[in-house]
C-alpha cells in the first residue's frame, strides 16, 4: 500500500510539473556519465562543468563511503546521495516560476526520475545547484528526512553560500 500511495504522488507531482513547467531534459550519471562529465557511473552530475574532474571525483568518493558507512532502514543498506549541478535551469527546460520553486521542482525531477534511495525506505538524499540562477535546494526522502530534516539542509545551504559566493565549489 505504501508502494502504491509513493508511486502516486510521485505520479502527480511529476505530472503537475509538466503541466506547469514543462519537460526537465537533464541526463542521470548511472545510464549517461559522459553527458555529466563523468567517464564512469556516478553519483553526481555536471554536465556545464561547474566543478573541475577531479574535485567530481573527490565528492563521488565521499558519497560512496557515506552510503557505504551508514545504515538507512535495514542492516544492509545506507542512504544515497546524487549531486546535480547546473548553470541555469532554464538550460534543461525549466521555465517560469519562481527561481526557488524552480530549483525545489528541478531537484524533485531529479530525485525522482534518478531513483536516488531506495523505493522501499526513501533514503535518498538530492544536492541541487544552479550556479547563475544563485539556487540550491536539498531533496530527501521520508527516511532521509528523519536525519537531515528541512532546518539541517537550511543550514547546510546557508553554510556553503560564502564558499559559493567566493567561487569556491567543492562542495565540502
Amino acid at each position: 500500500m505504501k508502494a502504491i500511495h509513493t508511486l502516486l504522488t510521485f505520479t502527480y507531482l511529476v505530472s503537475l510539473f509538466l503541466l506547469v513547467n514543462g519537460q526537465i531534459k537533464y541526463p542521470d550519471p548511472m545510464i549517461h556519465p559522459n553527458a555529466c562529465s563523468r567517464e564512469t557511473k556516478s553519483f553526481i552530475c555536471d554536465p556545464d562543468r561547474i566543478i573541475s574532474y577531479p574535485v567530481a571525483n573527490n565528492i563521488n568518493s565521499l558519497i560512496s563511503d557515506f552510503a557505504n558507512q551508514t545504515i538507512a532502514c535495514d542492516q544492509s543498506r545506507g542512504y544515497q546521495i546524487a549531486v546535480a549541478l547546473v548553470e541555469r535551469m532554464s538550460d534543461y527546460g525549466l521555465k517560469g516560476g519562481t527561481p526557488a520553486n524552480n530549483a525545489e521542482q528541478f531537484a524533485k525531477h531529479v530525485h525522482g526520475s534518478w531513483g536516488v534511495g531506495y523505493q522501499d525506505c526513501q533514503s535518498g538524499v538530492v544536492l541541487f545547484l544552479a550556479r547563475s540562477d544563485r539556487q540550491m535546494y536539498i531533496s530527501t526522502g521520508i527516511i532521509a528526512m528523519e536525519r537531515l530534516t528541512n532546518s539541517i539542509a537550511a543550514n547546510i545551504i546557508e553554510n556553503m553560500k560564502p564558499h559559493l559566493r567566493n567561487g569556491d565549489y567543492k562542495l565540502n
